[in-house]
């Protein structure tokens, strides 16, 4: 019979106290850049300006209505940021900006987790350094707009499904976790439909190839739920949207530059 205790090498790193001190500094550095650019409350720029009309001029029963100016962003996003406006209406862009401060840290804390897992130097610095440090992460920390909650809800989301795999199983604690977090994913978030998806289907064929058939039904059945919740939000926060003039001129121009840069690659390769 194979031994189950693990090797000494792994049990003992004399290492690993300095690779986690060095994270963690790294951590701490983000969070003050965060912080300092959060708390200098610099004027809104116009598409801030855009949403931040939206939230001072409707409830919350308004704002499951199509945004005016061309805006659409989650629901549940929508709702915090109305709910802290009004808790603190004296400081405006400091309330409106303060998810995205809590979002930002929270996916460098989840960043800095998935890299001290992997128990190696480079997966550990590399990435918190890149989060912690690159300039367009601490500015969409003080952004009206919910990119960092993408962002928090991919870091977290992968978290939750590395444990997993690192644990050959889906138990019920992390069956939990992910049920939260990606219940509050697809609220605050568009984008984390596509992270739940990908991490779904990573753990369901993980549990298919060690013949645990009902655990990737579990797994599946758990994304078909999140799936269906994040239809009828997304539907709720983008319909008429799409059928703005303003929009699709947007959008053809997108398509039309994503078309030229992608020929221009091509005729380089």
């Amino acid at each position: 019979m194979p031994s189950t205790t693990p090797p000494a090498s792994s049990t003992h790193d004399p290492a690993r106290p300095a690779l986690v001190a060095a994270v963690a500094v790294l951590v701490a550095i983000g969070v003050l850049l965060r912080l300092r650019h959060w708390w200098s409350a610099r004027g809104l720029w116009v598409d801030e300006v855009s949403i931040a009309l939206n939230l001072l001029e409707r409830s919350f029963l308004d704002l499951l209505e199509p945004l005016a100016f061309d805006q659409a962003a989650p629901v549940g996003w929508l709702w915090l940021e109305r709910a802290l406006l009004s808790l603190w209406p004296g400081r405006p862009e400091l309330a409106l900006r303060l998810p995205q401060f809590i979002f930002g840290n929270v996916g460098l804390v989840a960043v800095a987790a998935i890299g001290l897992a992997e128990r190696r130097p480079w997966p550990a610095l590399v990435p918190t350094a890149a989060v912690a440090l690159f300039p367009a992460y601490v500015y969409y920390s003080a952004e009206v707009k919910q990119y960092m909650a993408d962002f928090c809800a991919a870091a977290l989301l992968l978290w939750i499904g590395l444990a997993a795999l690192r644990s050959c199983t889906f138990g019920t604690r992390h069956l939990l976790a992910f049920a939260l977090v990606g219940t509050a994913a697809v609220a605050l978030s568009h984008a984390s439909a596509f992270v739940i998806a990908g991490v779904g289907l990573a753990l369901a064929g993980a549990q298919l190839r060690r013949g645990d058939g009902a655990e990737a039904v579990r797994v599946l059945a758990l994304c078909a739920l999140l799936a269906a919740l994040y239809v009828m939000l997304h539907v709720l926060a983008t319909r008429q949207v799409a059928t703005r003039a303003a929009m699709r001129g947007y959008w053809r121009v997108l398509c039309a530059f994503t078309l030229v840069l992608g020929e221009k690659r091509l005729l380089v390769l």
